[in-house]
């Protein structure tokens, strides 16, 4: 296990794209739990990096095979029949929002939380932050725990920016140039140079040439 994740938590990671809550899902597959996955996203476009099976609901409003309503009634319904010590992924919290409104995903989320905590299950909520104001961001992270790796990195804040950037980048299939990085990230062409060299020197990404440029990866 990367994360730490323990049985009857529910875990909130704010993240415009689904890269951290969908490691940890897949750590918890890997980990032998068994897993369901509530998503925007058809689940024919849905493989979280792991191997082992787990089931696929697409939430819409329209119904047929693989489909699941979004409103909290029906997902709560489907998550209190499943067996205990399951691993339960809901990627796009802010959709399950714009379909019950703030209060009413608020509620969903204190119910999840006591579902949780009874059957033994791993929860993990993906949300874009900059969807919600901070007083509503504040509400949700006041009833989830934050999902933490079992070892920090201790790292330069422009390297883990850097190294967070590329990988950003290399999940659409593009590598960036060390141009791009440094002016993404408002950064000094000599500290964009120096912290990405350094993170190539400890194995954490790649630096390749491409004509006159060198790009990340």
């Amino acid at each position: 296990m990367a994360f730490k994740l323990e049985d009857g938590g529910v875990y909130l990671v704010k993240e415009s794209t689904s890269i951290l809550s969908n490691a940890g899902f897949s750590d918890l597959l890997r980990a032998g739990y068994r897993g369901t996955v509530l998503s925007r996203t058809p689940p024919r476009k849905f493989s979280p990096d792991a191997n082992e099976a787990f089931e696929r609901l697409w939430l819409s409003e329209k119904a047929g095979p693989g489909s699941l309503a979004p409103t909290a009634e029906r997902i709560l319904s489907r998550l209190e029949a499943m067996p205990r010590n399951h691993a339960i992924f809901i990627d796009r919290l802010d959709y399950i929002i714009s379909r019950n409104g703030f209060r009413g995903a608020l509620e969903f989320v204190h119910r999840l939380r006591e579902l949780a905590y009874l059957m033994g299950h791993i929860v993990i909520i993906s949300l874009d932050p900059a969807t919600l104001d901070a007083r509503r961001l504040r509400a949700l992270e006041k009833e989830t725990s934050e999902m933490a790796p079992k070892s920090s990195l201790r790292l330069p804040l422009e390297q883990l920016d850097i190294i967070r950037h590329v990988f950003e980048r290399s999940i659409t299939g593009t590598r960036p140039s060390l141009t791009e990085v440094g002016q993404a990230l408002g950064l000094s062409k000599p500290t964009a140079r120096k912290q990405s060299r350094f993170a190539a020197r400890d194995g954490y990404i790649v630096i390749s040439p491409r004509g006159r440029t060198k790009v990340l990866e």
